[in-house]
């Protein structure tokens, strides 16, 4: 654990704060947070394996498969079978999930320009290339899309 008042422990509780509200806006959409950012992952209609979705949304892949369970059900999301690889599960926006993301983009853009705005003067690609991008390696390292199927 940080100590209290450390940098580590500021970034942790800002981090926190921030899904908190985020959570908060899209909850009239009923749409939690880790909904929002696997629909984020997948909003360019590209399928991505259960690994790189998981690398891309940082969302760890024991969380994620029961998360993709449920927004199946709830028709956000679409599986099929990988083409290039017959034992992997491509993981897709439905129509209806990308209907629900379009439809929060204002909510989130209003929030970023607000948190901009109490953040004058901060420099956040400054802090993104002095913190370790361990996901966003891994990302680019798994994260290889599948272009949707043909119709």
């Amino acid at each position: 654990m940080a100590f209290p008042g450390s940098l580590a422990d500021t970034l942790i509780r800002t981090g926190q704060s921030v899904a908190l509200e985020l959570d908060g806006l899209l909850r009239p959409l009923d749409l939690s947070l880790v909904q929002w950012r696997v629909l984020d992952s997948l909003s360019d209609g590209r399928g991505r394996t259960m690994s790189g979705l998981s690398a891309r949304s940082a969302i760890q892949i024991s969380a994620l498969s029961k998360l993709v369970d449920r927004m199946v059900v709830r028709s956000l999301v679409m599986r099929r079978q990988s083409e290039r690889d017959q034992r992997a599960v491509i993981v897709l926006a439905s129509d209806l999930g990308l209907e629900v993301y379009r439809s929060s983009l204002p909510a989130i853009r209003a929030y970023e320009a607000r948190l901009a705005g109490r953040l004058a003067g901060f420099d956040a690609g400054q802090l993104a290339r002095f913190m370790p991008d361990a996901a966003g390696r891994a990302a680019r390292q798994q994260d290889e899309p599948e272009a949707p199927p043909a119709l």
